[in-house]
């Protein structure tokens, strides 16, 4: 599996993955977290950069 070819929602495809596999939650100490399982190296390197991505964009 990996991630749709060509133009498409990324803020949609990636609630999708969430909602399919994986969670959203906070800790014992309430920082907030997102968790995915998935046996898919692309899906694993567009995770990590799609949020590389948004910490950036939020941060400016």
């Amino acid at each position: 599996m990996s991630p749709p070819h060509g133009e498409f929602a990324s803020r949609d495809y990636l609630r999708g993955l969430i909602d399919a596999d994986g969670s959203v939650g906070f800790t014992r100490r309430g920082m907030p977290f997102i968790s995915l399982s998935t046996s898919s190296t692309a899906i694993g390197t567009y995770m990590r950069s799609d949020a590389q991505s948004a910490r950036w964009s939020d941060a400016q």
